[in-house]
């Protein structure tokens, strides 16, 4: 049996959904998606989401969740992630974009994206995200209802 080297829980994130792919990296650098899922946006669903995760790892001890940074609809899911003790790494988009097309996938739908993020996870080293003091979380608030004022 092969030795998992590594898990991570790629996730797409939109304004009413998380579309989720587990994958795992094996020893011999293969990768394999173990299971997709789509959970709702809300926060009454992150838990689920959790336990999904985590029963499909198996008492794998270093899961990461990997989440592509899109708009604000990751930002309460990724408050969760840190508050229950979980590793996180947040992703700028276009580092996905140009990953996916450094593999020439031209499938572009959720289900795909949260694959691409999972892979990505897994092929790089990535910097643990940890939460702003709650100030810069505030004025980031205060900024966007500014802008949207404005327009």
């Amino acid at each position: 049996m092969k030795k998992v080297l590594k898990m991570c829980v790629g996730i797409d994130c939109a304004k009413d959904e998380l579309v989720c792919c587990l994958s795992e990296l094996y020893e011999d650098m293969q990768i394999r998606n173990v299971d997709i899922k789509v959970f709702l946006n809300k926060p009454d669903h992150f838990p689920k989401l959790l336990k999904w995760a985590t029963s499909k790892a198996e008492g794998f001890q270093n899961l990461i969740y990997v989440i592509e940074a899109t708009s604000v609809y990751h930002e309460l899911f990724a408050y969760y992630l840190v508050d229950q003790n979980q590793k996180l790494s947040i992703v700028l988009p276009n580092k996905i974009k140009y990953y996916r097309k450094s593999l020439d996938i031209k499938t572009d739908n959720d289900k795909a994206a949260s694959i691409g993020i999972a892979e990505f996870g897994l092929v790089k080293t990535l910097e643990a995200w940890k939460k702003p003091s709650p100030i810069f979380r505030h004025l980031r608030e205060l900024l966007r209802e500014r802008i949207q004022l404005v327009k």
